[in-house]
This record gives structure tokens, sequence and C-alpha cells, in this order.
């Protein structure tokens, strides 16, 4: 299998788990650290033996009238991942969920939507058939456009200092 079919696979894989996820909790309307913690142990499983770290609180900052628009997922007062050019401006709160090793610098693929429940998920993975990702689900619905490209896994930056 090519790791673009197995990228493809494995996404569908975990699309599938949260929706399945979503309805074994009764479709909620609100999620929390412990829902979303029991969910991303659920796809351990899933990600070929990885060991998970603890998830995150994390803002995902949809920034559309900045002088440069833009995705940042930040977490700790870290910045951890940003993409060039959006068309909404949102700052979502949720957790997020770090699967594997990351090089900085690194360009990785993302996809941001609301699915069904139109909780937001932000699913950044690799293309090298590692199954690296990062991905960050939020704590309340929103209606999103889906969205989907590169971007890239940043040194750390303190958020703070960017103000």
């Amino acid at each position: 299998m090519s790791h673009s079919a197995a990228a493809r696979s494995s996404e569908a894989t975990i699309d599938a788990k949260f929706n399945e996820f979503l309805q074994s909790i009764g479709e909620p309307t609100e999620l929390n650290d412990a829902l979303l913690t029991r969910y991303f142990q659920s796809l351990q499983e899933h990600i070929g033996g990885q060991t998970l770290t603890s998830p995150t609180k994390s803002t995902l900052n949809l920034l559309a009238d900045s002088p440069t628009p833009m995705i940042t997922l930040s977490s700790g007062g870290l910045i951890i991942f940003v993409v060039q050019q959006l068309t909404s401006d949102w700052h979502i709160s949720g957790l997020t969920q770090v699967i594997g090793n990351f090089d900085l610098g690194s360009v990785f693929n993302y996809k941001l939507e609301s699915g069904r429940w139109n909780f937001v998920r932000l699913s950044i993975t690799s293309d090298d058939g590692t199954g690296d990702r990062i991905e960050f689900v939020s704590y309340l619905p929103h209606k999103v456009h889906e969205q989907s490209g590169t971007g890239t896994i940043v040194q750390f930056e303190d958020t703070e200092s960017r103000q």
C-alpha cells in the first residue's frame, strides 16, 4: 500500500472512530477533558502501537483579519502548528493529542472540519506512512468551512511574546 493510500485509510479509520465515539456517548452537545481523553485513548490500538503523551488544552485560532491569515494551534502558551491562508475568524477551545514524533520545520498535511455534530476537528498528519499526527477536537460545536492543505510544525513559540 502506498503512503498516500495508507494515510487515506488511517484518516477513514480515525473519522469512523470519532463518529462511533460520539454515538456511544449519546451525541453530546459539549465535550470535556475526560471524554476527549477517553476518545484519544481509544485511538491507541489504531495508531501502530505508538505511546500517547497526555492530551493538552489547546486553542485553535482561525484568524482571517490578521496581517497574515492563518490557523495556529497553540497549547500551553506555545504555538505548535501554522497554516497560511484562511477564510474564518474564530478562537476555539479544545483538547489536542500528539501521536508520534515531529521534526520541527516539517511540512504536514492538515484537514479542518466540523463533522456531523459540528465538533471542530483539526487533523495534522504526515504523508510518510508513519502514522504521526496531531489531533485537535473542540469542546463545543462550531460550524467551520472544511479546509485542507499543508502547514508547518514550527519551533515552539511563546504566544505571549507574539502579542
